[in-house]
């Protein structure tokens, strides 16, 4: 008892103890502001990745309002004008659909990254699973949105541009609009749920 009173008290004694405390708190720390950063960056990637898609699934639907504004406004264009509008547009809808299934691909890696990395509560996996399914059906509607807009817009080679076409386009911004805010939700509750 006196030999252990009088080693607590020598300053080798408690550099040592010290030391044996840093040696297993400091990983401990580390390793914890190293995780926090990770999933920082992380949902930083998935939001930016989300803003990306969005932004052009937007370009497109604009693509479309340009091509119904070119086309509406000007009642003395032939049928081969109109097809060479169409081929001009149809080319740009090829690009931007090219960068919106790139963007794709990579939301969908952002997805194997966060189990691969394992970010999360194994409890929470039925759940992330969920909301990036409803977070995927947004932009999967966005995309077949648009698809059916080049298809009923650019390839068909018999188009006339109508009522039915002019509502078409209009209610293309609405639903884009909604799929936009689900797939936003989503995004929030998944990034929530890593938070927690």
């Amino acid at each position: 008892m006196i030999i252990m009173e009088k080693l607590s008290k020598h300053p080798i004694t408690i550099i040592i103890l010290g030391s044996i405390i840093t040696y297993i708190l400091i990983p401990i720390i580390q390793e914890d502001n190293i995780k926090r950063k990770a999933m920082a960056e992380y949902e930083l990637r998935l939001v930016n990745a989300n803003n990306d898609i969005g932004f052009e699934l937007y370009e497109m639907y604009f693509l479309f309002e340009n091509f119904a504004w070119e086309v509406g406004n000007d009642s003395t264009l032939t049928e081969v004008q109109i097809q060479e509008i169409q081929d001009d547009y149809l080319k740009k809808s090829i690009i931007i659909s090219t960068r919106i299934n790139n963007l794709w691909f990579s939301i969908k890696n952002l997805k194997n990254e966060l189990y691969l990395f394992d970010y999360h509560d194994k409890k929470d996996v039925p759940l992330i699973e969920e909301h990036f399914k409803l977070f995927y059906q947004g932009i999967n509607n966005s995309i077949i949105e648009s698809k059916n807009l080049v298809n009923k817009c650019l390839r068909d080679k018999n188009f006339k541009y109508d009522k039915p076409i002019q509502e078409l386009i209009l209610s293309r911004k609405e639903k884009l609009a909604e799929y936009d805010r689900i797939q936003f939700q989503h995004l929030n509750r998944i990034c929530g749920i890593l938070n927690d």
